[in-house]
């Protein structure tokens, strides 16, 4: 008796250093995940900034100006009314109204907005992959999102792109934890109510309610009659605004006539941003054989067919079943869509949808291959991967506006005489002179007279049109041989063009006519008219 008390001693003291030990194993690798995790966020969080200060624009003067001029009208003009297709991007514009009250008005303040869409986009996303699949899955969405060079130029401007996205986005991720419990009314409506956040973001957002139709056909994975609460949200939405409209001018209808005014277009497929013109390939080729970008479906499309041929049978959890079809459909829906059915031009940025899509469905298939990979594999791959895109995000080099920076600083460093430039310039330069607080009288844009210091753009002149000016002619703006060039402004190099002067290739490159590959803008000249 006393020997088998001792065994059964010995035995529960063996017993409790082995749990001891397995619960020190386990806080032990509790702390290493979390750690791992907080290294992550870490690393990422510096790579993001880096990439996101390369790939930073700021204002452009295109767009933007008329989202600013809609924001501003906001908070002077209320009851405000649209009066153009960007004015009634209420999910940029309000937010940008705010962020002008709170903080005064400025470019990094105009920006702001999506920037915060941006982080937005990509938490919602980092949290929901994580959950439904893994770690590894959503770190390579993460990396995958932000080397993608239109993600990284899009969310430094002032621009509905990334705003329509992240509400599209949310609605799916809505919709889906819908599903997971059992078409749960409350998220419905929610996904119904994003998804008409995201029609008054953009009305290309039609693509996210034909993927709905598609669900609501073939596979609802919920009772069908659940679909008429996301519909309800939707409709909510839109008719908030239209009573807007209805009780500030009496036409409830408003957005959808500036939206169909739109659409007489001459030519809808050529313009800028397209490889090829012919209709059923612009959009392709949009999306495979553009630097905005690069190489993301075709790695995209590599991940998902090594993975599938690899992995086939592996059986997935229902969740990760659910929103890898939910997002193909939608991805498929909305490319269809927007490239196909709503005459527009198949440019890029109105496939930012799709391109979220479906790297979020092949970083959910790549995140079984990168345990299957050798380390130095995966190491050679992911640095190819981020050289070229980063090469890429240098190539696109947005022409940061260097001759309405100049008129700027130049019309600032010295008042007590004015600056003349051409009108396009001027008209460029509008929100850089009014946040740098300086006079519309000190720039004149009649052309120079004797004595007058001009800035010369010749992109500028060569416009020979200027929106709230009109037809001017270049001829009258055109530096002769009498004038005294005082200096040349360049701007900075790309990195690219960095590594080409350094090699000795500068002129060639030059010779070649394609300078915007080393410099980042067209020089610009001042001279004193003579």
């Amino acid at each position: 008796m006393k020997t088998n008390l001792l065994n059964f001693i010995r035995t529960q003291l063996f017993s409790a250093q082995t749990s001891f030990n397995n619960i020190k194993h386990l806080e032990i690798q509790l702390r290493r995940s979390y750690s791992g995790k907080k290294l992550f966020l870490l690393l990422f969080t510096i790579l993001a900034i880096a990439v996101l200060n390369m790939a930073w624009i700021g204002h452009l003067a295109s767009d933007d100006k008329a989202y600013i001029s809609a924001a501003l009208g906001w908070l002077n003009e209320f009851p405000y009314v649209p009066d153009s297709h960007w004015a009634v991007r209420h999910t940029l514009n309000i937010p940008m109204a705010i962020i002008f009250r709170l903080f005064g008005e400025g470019e990094f303040q105009s920006v702001l907005v999506s920037l915060i869409y941006g982080i937005a986009l990509l938490t919602i996303l980092a949290f929901s992959v994580r959950r439904i699949a893994s770690l590894n899955a959503a770190m390579i969405a993460c990396l995958f999102i932000i080397f993608t060079p239109f993600f990284s130029e899009t969310v430094t401007i002032s621009g509905v792109d990334v705003v329509e996205t992240f509400y599209v986005i949310l609605s799916l991720l809505l919709y889906l934890f819908a599903i997971e419990h059992k078409g749960a009314l409350t998220f419905m409506l929610a996904a119904g109510i994003a998804s008409g956040l995201a029609f008054l973001s953009r009305e290309t957002s039609v693509g996210l309610i034909a993927a709905y139709g598609i669900l609501f056909l073939f596979r609802p994975y919920t009772e069908r009659w659940r679909y008429f609460v996301i519909g309800f949200g939707f409709v909510a939405i839109l008719g908030v605004e239209m009573a807007y409209y209805a009780w500030a001018i009496d036409d409830p209808l408003l957005r959808f006539k500036i939206a169909l005014s739109t659409f007489d277009i001459p030519d809808p497929i050529t313009g800028t941003g397209n490889l090829v013109t012919n209709w059923w390939f612009a959009p392709i080729f949009s999306l495979l054989v553009n630097n905005e970008f690069g190489l993301t479906y075709w790695i995209a499309a590599l991940i998902i067919f090594i993975s599938r041929r690899k992995n086939k049978g592996l059986d997935h959890t229902i969740s990760l079943n659910q929103i890898i079809f939910v997002f193909s459909v939608a991805a498929i829906s909305w490319f269809l869509v927007v490239g196909y059915m709503l005459d527009l031009r198949a440019l890029p940025r109105y496939f930012l949808v799709t391109t979220i899509l479906v790297i979020t469905v092949a970083s959910l298939y790549g995140s079984f291959l990168v345990t299957q990979i050798r380390v130095r594999y995966l190491t050679l791959a992911i640095a190819f991967f981020v050289v070229v895109q980063i090469t890429l995000i240098d190539l696109s080099n947005q022409q940061l506006l260097l001759p309405e920076r100049t008129l700027t600083r130049l019309a600032n460093s010295d008042k007590t005489s004015p600056i003349y430039t051409d009108p396009y310039t001027n008209w460029r330069s509008s929100y850089f002179l009014k946040w740098a607080g300086t006079s519309r009288d000190h720039v004149i844009i009649t052309p120079p007279e004797q004595g007058a210091i001009f800035l010369y753009n010749p992109k500028g002149v060569a416009k020979g049109f200027a929106t709230d000016y009109g037809q001017f002619d270049p001829k009258k703006y055109h530096p002769n041989t009498e004038w005294s060039l005082i200096t040349i402004f360049r701007g900075n190099p790309t990195l690219t063009g960095s590594v080409l002067i350094k090699s000795g290739m500068e002129k060639l490159i030059e010779a070649l006519g394609l300078n915007r590959i080393i410099w980042e803008t067209e020089p610009v000249f001042l001279y004193r008219v003579e």
